[in-house]
């Protein structure tokens, strides 16, 4: 609280790892729910939008599969003050890389990349997306290695374009 009175134009969000849209709206500020709890979080990690955005890249249609549980997530914004503010992602530093959890597949890498700049919220790459770096995270530190390049011992640079391949 005391951060927004000095700085009232400052953002900031919260990671918000659970399931459930009541449960993660819970912890985002003046939610109008009744609790003596107020986080003053003006946005937070938008697990919903990423677990339904995922099903609708992976999963066929159904009344409340696939693509529709991307549509029953985003028919709950009315809880959120301003769901515009949640950070949306489709990788982080806790969970497998997108490119893998899409199969490898570009058609469904670039959709889900579109789908994440122009959906609702404030969009976040996840370094290493970009260059389709895929592991998971069942080692943690996979999902958290270093980006290659930069450093002398490193064999391959994607700083560099004769680093990247098309």
């Amino acid at each position: 609280t005391l951060i927004l009175e000095e700085y009232p134009n400052f953002n900031m969000f919260g990671e918000t790892w659970v399931h459930g849209m009541p449960n993660q709206v819970w912890f985002t500020e003046d939610n109008g729910f009744n609790k003596p709890f107020n986080s003053n979080l003006p946005n937070v990690t938008d697990f919903q939008w990423y677990f339904s955005a995922l099903e609708a890249l992976n999963t066929p249609m159904g009344w409340t599969s696939g693509v529709s549980k991307l549509y029953y997530t985003l028919a709950d914004d009315f809880m959120y003050k301003n769901p515009y503010y949640n950070v949306t992602f489709l990788d982080n530093h806790d969970v497998d890389r997108f490119y893998g959890v899409v199969g490898n597949n570009i058609k469904k890498f670039k959709s889900g990349i579109s789908l994440l700049m122009t959906s609702r919220g404030i969009p976040s790459i996840y370094y290493g997306t970009e260059i389709l770096m895929n592991k998971n995270a069942s080692y943690h530190p996979n999902v958290r290695e270093d980006f290659p390049g930069g450093w002398i011992d490193d064999k391959i640079n994607k700083f560099t374009k004769s680093g990247r391949t098309e």
